[in-house]
């Protein structure tokens, strides 16, 4: 039989299910009588473009931009639980997804009329390719009147993913110097 397990399920099974016997082994449980959680999240995705752009005849306006995208996400959690006596149970989980990512940009803004103000726009955006990697470290402690070392398991996972592609399309007028 094939079984899976989480990170929590294999900490559990060699934290707070001690076995005495491993033909027979004993399933601690422990009624809880409080428990506290707690977590934080904190993160950015920087984004940096670098723009060309000109003109033809004040006609026509071309424009294309390289965007690098910079990715920092922590998330931190942690878990108490108290037992009766001086017992007790804590879970912390500490994850990180860092990476970098780039898209292009294109568009064109066209006058048709020359001397009126009446503009027509299209655009293009790449998908923004991401290369990331999501880590985190997970670690369980069982109390019961003394400390027990805690039982700790990490994983590293790189990845790629992609943004779905974006098409715009615009018109614009200015009436005078005051209404656009």
């Amino acid at each position: 039989v094939a079984y899976t397990w989480s990170q929590i399920d294999y900490l559990y099974w060699n934290t707070l299910i001690p076995s005495n016997n491993a033909a027979n082994p004993t399933y601690n449980y422990e009624p809880a009588t409080a428990y506290d959680f707690n977590r934080s999240h904190t993160g950015y995705i920087g984004n940096y473009d670098f723009a060309v752009s000109g003109n033809l005849n004040d006609r026509v306006y071309l424009g294309l931009t390289f965007g690098i995208k910079d990715v920092h996400y922590n998330a931190y959690s942690e878990y108490m639980e108290s037992f009766a006596g001086s017992k007790g149970a804590k879970v912390v989980d500490d994850r990180k997804i860092t990476g970098s990512g780039f898209d292009i940009t294109a568009g064109i803004i066209v006058r048709p009329v020359a001397e009126s103000p009446f503009r027509i726009g299209a655009y293009v955006k790449s998908p923004t390719w991401y290369d990331l990697t999501t880590s985190n470290v997970t670690s369980l402690a069982y109390y019961n009147g003394a400390v027990n070392p805690n039982k700790t398991i990490s994983n590293s996972y790189d990845y790629k993913m992609w943004a779905p592609w974006k098409f715009g399309f615009s018109l614009g007028h200015t009436v005078g110097n005051y209404l656009a």
